[in-house]
């Protein structure tokens, strides 16, 4: 019966002893992970701050193609405003335009008096 007790406390020690070892060995790899997981959370850190400043450098480079493109559209402009000051029919085209704004303002105003003519009647 001693042997038995023995042979089971032997048992039992070297199962504690395993069950050490096994949760030393799993500490270990915690360990590891953690510091694995310390790594990816750097790197993805200063891969989302490169993002960012990727995306505000995009942003202000758009602002920058906007500016050049109204600039482009203003030289266009002036370019040809002034080949057209320049040309010989250039005062007949512009009272042709000046005509053109004059027969469309006169039409929104005479609604607009005629209603009141209406109204006052």
């Amino acid at each position: 019966m001693e042997t038995t007790l023995s042979s089971q406390q032997e048992q039992l020690q070297k199962e504690t002893q395993d069950y050490k070892d096994a949760i030393e060995k799993k500490k270990k790899e915690e360990l590891e992970l953690d510091n694995v997981l310390k790594q990816y959370k750097d790197r993805y850190q200063e891969f989302n701050q490169g993002l960012k400043q990727s995306r505000k450098a995009i942003l202000q480079q758009e602002k920058e193609v906007n500016i050049m493109n109204r600039t482009i559209q203003q030289l266009e402009e002036t370019k040809r405003l002034t080949l057209l000051a320049n040309s010989p029919h250039a005062q007949q085209v512009l009272n042709d335009l000046a005509q053109e704004q004059q027969q469309n303002q006169p039409q929104g105003k005479a609604k607009g008096k005629n209603k009141k003519k209406k109204a006052g009647q």
